[in-house]
């Protein structure tokens, strides 16, 4: 831009007999190649910003997909919990998973199962009684409903902690959403 203006500037000054046609060619290839710096200049700037807002996406995205599979195997530990087919090791994997990946919502409410669960099975030899089944399945289905608005997967047609739930548990959808207080408000 400023060898433009250099380049008008010493043409509008210049006395027409004293300066050949070829100085002033001269002139304005030296505008013109500073005109094709600065944009290509620019360009590279726009690159280099479209670059690192890539690289943030990307970033993000692995986190993204890092939070879905332990929120996967998570839901799936618990699911494991009610026919009592965990495997043997796998809750501390789970765990530290969450730890790392886990909002703080999603791992206050996780710790709310552990203690759930851990004194009914304590009581119950393992077991879940079938009169505690339905709020620990709600708790799930809040969890699961934490856990996908980690992932970004919240709208305006979001199912329910009670829909989730259903939608885990063939047993929640006999005993009806309406059982339990909780679900109404979800």
């Amino acid at each position: 831009m400023v060898l433009l203006l250099v380049g008008l500037t010493c043409f509008s000054v210049a006395d027409w007999k004293s300066y050949p046609f070829a100085a002033l060619g001269t002139t304005f290839a030296a505008s013109v190649a500073g005109l094709v710096a600065l944009m290509v200049n620019e360009t590279f700037d726009q690159r280099r910003r479209r670059e690192e807002a890539e690289v943030v996406r990307a970033q993000r995205e692995s986190v993204r997909l890092q939070r879905e599979a332990s929120y996967s195997r998570l839901l799936e530990h618990m699911v494991r919990a009610f026919d009592q087919s965990q495997k043997v090791g796998e809750e501390a994997a789970v765990r530290a998973s969450v730890a790392v990946w886990g909002s703080r919502t999603l791992v206050q409410r996780i710790a709310q199962w552990h203690a759930t669960t851990h004194r009914i099975m304590t009581l119950s030899d393992g077991r879940i009684p079938l009169e505690d089944r339905l709020p620990l399945q709600l708790l799930v289905g809040e969890i699961a409903h934490l856990a996908r608005t980690d992932l970004g997967l919240d709208s305006p047609d979001e199912p329910s902690a009670g829909e989730l739930a259903g939608s885990i548990f063939s047993d929640y959808a006999s005993a009806g959403p309406e059982a339990t207080p909780e679900a109404s408000d979800r």
